[in-house]
């Protein structure tokens, strides 16, 4: 745990600390206006989750709830399928009506394979599959720009910058 966040304050990724009753730790992290979680879930201790979940603000709700449920389903099958090759887990969130929440992003690490490397390669992993999911919600929805293309690009850390 203590190494964990220590890498990511070296990273200038770490945040806060999360009370969490479920988790061992959970630490909120951000990396450029994304936010992500690293976690140890109390009924694993083998493995910690990289988490990130994209949250559709009111104006994004509505337009998805313009879909009849059978077309939701449709599209959101399809954007299974268009990620199906992202590396980690993609899990829909559907709210107590049935209609598009939240999307999970997550990945594992498992304690024998931990290290900073790891680590930051699989958080750098699950903010590329954020935004490509954030880029399919955007055109199979038609939903409006959720930022500006520059805004979302991963960019090195500063240390790379001329």
């Amino acid at each position: 745990m203590g190494r964990i966040r220590n890498w990511l304050k070296q990273e200038k990724m770490f945040k806060k600390e999360i009370t969490d009753d479920k988790a061992y730790f959970n630490f909120k992290a951000e990396y450029q206006d994304i936010p992500f979680h690293v976690l140890q879930p109390k009924d694993r201790e083998d493995l910690i989750l990289v988490i990130c979940d994209l949250i559709l603000d009111d104006k994004q709700k509505e337009m998805v709830r313009t879909l009849q449920a059978k077309e939701q389903t449709k599209v959101l099958r399809e954007m299974q399928y268009q990620t199906s090759t992202i590396k980690g887990q993609l899990y829909i969130i559907l709210d107590k009506e049935k209609y598009l929440e939240k999307i999970r992003l997550w990945d594992t690490i498992y304690y024998d394979g931990l290290s900073k490397d790891k680590l930051i390669k699989t958080i750098f992993e699950t903010i590329k599959s954020f935004l490509l999911v954030e880029e399919l919600l955007t055109r199979i929805f038609n939903l409006p720009e959720m930022e500006e293309f520059e805004k979302r690009q991963i960019k090195p850390p500063s240390s790379m910058y001329a």
